[in-house]
């Protein structure tokens, strides 16, 4: 990232990780610990999406780009291919009856702020422009099971924050439609993202910001999501970490200020903190600023 770049900056999955279980954000984002287990099912999304980008870009057919792409994550069992293979057969499919579109991006990054100055990025999966309607189309391709319900489709944060970051990353792209489009059955959901709805989208990234950086404590929250939770298993030794480690952690991976970040990598390393490993590591990697990775990669935490 670059060193100009804020250092906290929201996305879609930060927002939905922590309103889902605080815990479980402070594993994924604050200690930076390695999921327990690998999801099948994220591993054969990903892949299904690279693919579809790579057609997209190039023309080629799918079927050998997918199959390598399953062999690379030793995901290339019978039952997992055909599942990869039929989405992609539907989005082909899919693509088929759209033929009347102008497909500008795929899989396109973006980084921006909202008006209130909130860093928030994400990436796109497909902006096209229909130039019989002169409408702009935010598309995200699903490969699970659950579906948003029709009615919800125009409150969809994701489709909202992808509709947000259109209109600023091309001025006047009025109307929008942002649709959901369900792989396993070429099901879409539209709806349009009109300006109420863009600035309803700027509310809920200026709260989510605030409550993330705000919170202190990271308290488990039970539900469906547990049986799949990445961190089941060591759930409840986040309540054994001392309060003066959690705040080093929080500060750095979320405070703005480098000489901050360079402080808590500072504490974390010279109390030999176990629990921040993965914590060091990342930051010793990703930190945009010098000083904080040099001294998130010391032994003991002694700054130049």
């Amino acid at each position: 990232m670059p060193s100009d770049m804020p250092h906290f900056i929201l996305s879609h999955e930060r927002i939905i990780c922590f309103g889902t279980c605080p815990r479980r954000y402070a594993f994924t984002y604050v200690l930076r610990r390695p999921p327990e287990v690998v999801s099948l099912a994220l591993s054969l999304g990903k892949a299904v999406h690279d693919c579809i980008a790579h057609v997209e870009r190039t023309g080629d057919p799918f079927e050998p780009d997918l199959s390598a792409r399953l062999t690379a994550l030793d995901a290339s069992s019978a039952s997992t291919f055909d599942l990869a293979l039929s989405l992609m057969f539907m989005w082909h499919y899919w693509r088929r009856r759209r033929t009347e579109e102008d497909v500008r991006y795929v899989e396109h990054p973006f980084c921006l702020t909202t008006d209130a100055g909130i860093p928030f990025r994400g990436r796109i999966d497909r902006i096209a422009f229909h130039p019989g309607r002169s409408e702009w189309i935010v598309t995200d391709y699903k490969t699970g099971k659950s579906k948003t319900p029709r009615a919800s489709v125009a409150t969809n944060l994701q489709l909202g924050i992808y509709a947000l970051a259109l209109s600023k990353l091309i001025p006047d792209t009025t109307p929008i439609q942002g649709e959901l489009v369900y792989l396993r059955d070429a099901d879409t959901r539209a709806a349009q993202m009109v300006p109420g709805t863009l600035a309803w989208v700027e509310d809920r990234l200026d709260s989510a910001y605030r409550d993330i950086l705000n919170a202190r404590t990271y308290p488990a929250r039970r539900g469906w999501w547990c049986k799949s939770c990445k961190y089941s298993a060591g759930c409840r030794t986040l309540a054994a970490i001392p309060p003066s480690h959690l705040d080093a952690l929080k500060a750095l991976a979320e405070a703005e200020d480098p000489t901050m970040r360079a402080d808590a990598a500072a504490h974390l390393c010279t109390d030999r903190v176990a629990v921040a490993d993965h914590a060091l590591r990342y930051a010793a990697r990703y930190d945009p600023d010098p000083r904080v990775r040099h001294t998130a990669a010391s032994d003991r935490g002694v700054r130049s």
